[in-house]
């Protein structure tokens, strides 16, 4: 491929202080000589973070459509330069950022579609034809691709405590547990 999305962290340039997620694009054609076609900084007040920063299952990229899909953590405190400190806000988030890649047209080429809330941990995404599949601990919710405020529906994946529960037992080749 001509391009590469590279996934980090803005950093302070004086103290070098690790700040928000960051979003790069280089083009690769020289590769002698990458250059950067654009940088997207995943604006907070909070600290976050992304489980893409070590697993890069949690990255899904639909190269037909140009849409990248990354999971974010956003913490209940925030980080300043100075170091931390308290978030009016202090409940934790999660979401799923929907990016929309395009290097050819001149102007920005990553721009942000949407973003998707979940109540759980953010930790994968699928596209089945024109959806976005979310999956958070607890939830699975469906999106329109290219237009993710469009909401289409949920699946609840926690347990209904109404329901009867089975259990399984591992039973030997000879019949005993």
């Amino acid at each position: 491929s001509d391009f590469l999305i590279g996934l980090g962290r803005d950093a302070n340039e004086e103290t070098g202080w690790a700040r928000n997620p960051q979003l790069s694009l280089f083009d690769v054609r020289q590769l002698d000589e990458p250059t950067l076609v654009d940088r997207f900084a995943v604006e907070s007040d909070r600290w976050s973070s992304s489980e893409a920063f070590h697993n890069h299952h949690a990255v899904s990229y639909f190269e037909d459509k140009g849409v990248l899909v990354i999971p974010f953590h956003f913490a209940g405190w925030s980080l300043f330069d100075a170091g931390l400190a308290s978030s009016a806000d202090d409940r934790p988030s999660n979401e799923f950022w929907v990016f929309q890649l395009d290097p050819k047209d001149g102007g920005e080429a990553i721009q942000l579609l949407g973003r998707i809330e979940h109540d759980s941990l953010a930790q994968r995404s699928l596209r089945i034809n024109e959806r976005l599949f979310t999956i958070s601990t607890e939830t699975v919710k469906v999106h329109e691709l290219l237009n993710p405020a469009h909401f289409v529906g949920a699946i609840d994946l926690r347990p209904d405590p109404d329901l009867v529960q089975f259990r399984l037992e591992v039973v030997s080749a000879s019949g005993t547990p």
